[in-house]
């Protein structure tokens, strides 16, 4: 066993170093590693309302565009590409997200399996995008996960752990660090009945309780960390821990992955600096959880917003797709490492 531990290990290793190195080369071109949050400051170092809402306008206007080349090609290559106005629902749906997403990114919060691009890079909102799971079977269990992650977060015996994938699970710490509310509290009355319908016996009576006496459930949950901390687990109950020092013991849960750096306290400021405007950031708050899962189900969000991304960097002149002094270097180096590395394989050159 311990022999197949190391070739999975090795084989695990290496596939995430070769995976770098490609995303590596691939950032060449499309800068998506570069950050955007210095071009939304003011000569005072304050995030500016204006170029906040004029980049995000130009992201959308990107996603109208991809829309617009995507009919053209459809009806067939003679067809010119005619201007492609969002409907109003969607329009309002991708300037909450690009807004949204720009913002949590400027963090990298410390999540259940953590963030891996930097942050304020325009790969750390594409990330967070993408890091949405379209699991759930209705709207209804997708809010019930936000009230549980925002309502029912705490270690108390019984119950659950329930969260909303990517944006949403960062959206939830982000609005209540900004707001002092839970994000669930943007719920209509007809929403929240449906989602708390979906939740366990146990959930209802923990959130009913909360709503009677706020602060019962965090007094329960600093009962059971007092109790969990008072004992002493012997290698008996645990059978591998037997024979190991404390110190192999804990070796036994190292990650081999190197993580990403994890958020500092302070750099939370920057969430309340960016959405200062917390009537804007509410109400855009408000439109995701009531038109994400609708509209993820209609259209490729992740492919769209990646997309109207890469488009605005190769517009601007950050990216080098439309570059062909910048870009055929690099495809030509790739090029070569390919036929290079089929041929020391003994593969065909």
């Amino acid at each position: 066993m311990d022999s197949n531990r190391t070739e999975i290990g090795s084989l695990m290793y290496r596939k995430r170093k070769l995976r770098e190195k490609y995303e590596e080369l691939v950032n060449l071109v499309t800068s998506t590693d570069s950050g955007y949050k210095e071009g939304l400051l003011t000569k005072k170092g304050n995030f500016s309302a204006k170029e906040i809402k004029k980049l995000v306008g130009d992201l959308v206007v990107c996603v109208e565009e991809y829309r617009s080349y995507n009919i053209a090609v459809e009806m067939g290559a003679s067809v010119q590409m005619e201007k492609y106005t969002l409907p109003e629902r969607e329009r309002d749906f991708y300037e909450a997200l690009f807004y949204v997403s720009l913002g949590i990114a400027l963090v990298n919060e410390d999540g259940p399996d953590g963030w891996w691009y930097a942050s304020g890079t325009w790969d750390a909102a594409i990330e967070r995008v993408q890091r949405w799971r379209p699991v759930y079977r209705s709207k209804a269990e997708f809010h019930r996960d936000v009230i549980a992650r925002s309502e029912l977060n705490y270690i108390i015996p019984g119950m659950q752990w329930r969260s909303p994938e990517g944006l949403f699970e960062a959206l939830v710490v982000a609005y209540g660090h900004v707001t002092g509310k839970y994000l669930s509290e943007l719920l209509t009355d007809a929403e929240r009945k449906a989602a708390i319908k979906l939740l366990t016996k146990e959930e209802r009576k923990n959130l009913e309780m909360e709503e009677k006496d706020p602060g019962t459930l965090q007094r329960l949950e600093n009962e059971e960390r007092d109790y969990l901390n008072s004992i002493e687990l012997d290698p008996v109950d645990v059978p591998e821990w037997e024979g190991l020092t404390p110190e192999e013991i804990s070796s036994l849960y190292d990650d081999d992955d190197e993580m990403p750096p994890y958020w500092k306290e302070e750099d939370e400021g920057l969430w309340s600096l960016y959405f200062a405007d917390t009537t804007r950031f509410s109400d855009a708050c408000r439109i995701l959880l009531a038109d994400y899962f609708d509209i993820t189900g209609e259209a490729d969000v992740e492919d769209e917003f990646q997309n109207a991304v890469h488009l605005y960097l190769a517009k601007n002149g950050i990216s080098s797709w439309l570059d062909d002094e910048r870009f055929f270097p690099v495809f030509t180096y790739l090029s070569k490492a390919c036929k290079a590395s089929r041929k020391s394989l003994g593969g065909e050159s």
